[in-house]
């Protein structure tokens, strides 16, 4: 049993340093683009995943849909 959390510790601990080096890299290719660049980026991303994007904008559409309604109720 002791044997399986060590394994799960190590996995774990490895993904998360994995996660953070990733993180670090994608931080600081945003810090070295212009607005512009982000904007291109983005605009290239929406052009090859529109499927991912539309429901991505319709899960953000609706999540504020559902904050303003609570708000407006109170």
């Amino acid at each position: 049993m002791t044997e399986m959390f060590t394994t799960l510790g190590v996995t774990i601990d490895r993904r998360l340093h994995e996660f953070a080096d990733s993180s670090h890299q994608a931080f600081d290719r945003l810090k070295s683009k212009s607005l512009q660049g982000m904007v291109d980026d983005t605009r290239d991303w929406v052009q090859h995943n529109t499927g991912k994007a539309v429901v991505g904008a319709m899960a953000t559409g609706f999540l504020i849909g559902c904050l303003f309604r609570r708000s407006t109720r109170r």
